[in-house]
């Protein structure tokens, strides 16, 4: 190659040869023999001890990674693979109750579980339904009685009540 051009690299350079065709060539020449990890002049001490590191335990401990040459297993030396999905039983601190929730095929199976038996009432006016939240009975409606109380006159007597109430508060 007749008197290639001097390229010098620098940290994030890119040469390109299809914008650039332009040979590369080492300034400075190549040292002779084998290099070295202390032939790198920029080689941090962690770096050049992986390099140097006899084993793979040497290098993770070069990069601080301790111990983690977990084997996948089941023991208590041992790693969960990634994947791993506990079941029910794996919960070590789940009750009988709480796995039979957990793997509960509906939910009446989970109100079973719970002993909630058929509570998935639905709102209506018989027997077999509940009462809306904000529903009011009336007082036919209801059972028992109020001394001396009818349909009729059972305001009456709730107003008088309010009135004697508020006679007594300061």
């Amino acid at each position: 190659m007749p008197n290639p051009k001097p390229v010098t690299l620098t940290a994030g350079a890119n040469p390109n040869p299809e914008y650039d065709p332009q040979p590369l060539v080492v300034v400075g020449g190549v040292p002779a023999g084998e290099v070295s990890s202390s032939d790198i002049s920029d080689a941090s001490e962690v770096g050049v001890d992986v390099l140097t590191a006899a084993n793979a335990a040497a290098a993770r401990t070069a990069i601080g990674a301790g111990t983690s040459n977990l084997a996948i297993g089941t023991s208590a030396s041992t790693a969960k693979a990634g994947n791993y999905q506990p079941t029910a039983a794996n919960i070590s601190d789940s009750t009988a109750v709480g796995q039979s929730v957990l793997t509960a095929a509906d939910a009446a199976a989970a109100r079973t579980a719970i002993g909630a038996g058929t509570s998935s009432l639905a709102i209506g006016t018989s027997g077999t339904t509940a009462a809306a939240g904000n529903h009011t009975h009336t007082f036919t409606a209801l059972t028992g009685s109020v001394s001396g109380a009818t349909g009729a006159n059972l305001q009456a007597i709730l107003d008088d009540l309010a009135a004697r109430i508020t006679a007594l508060e300061p």
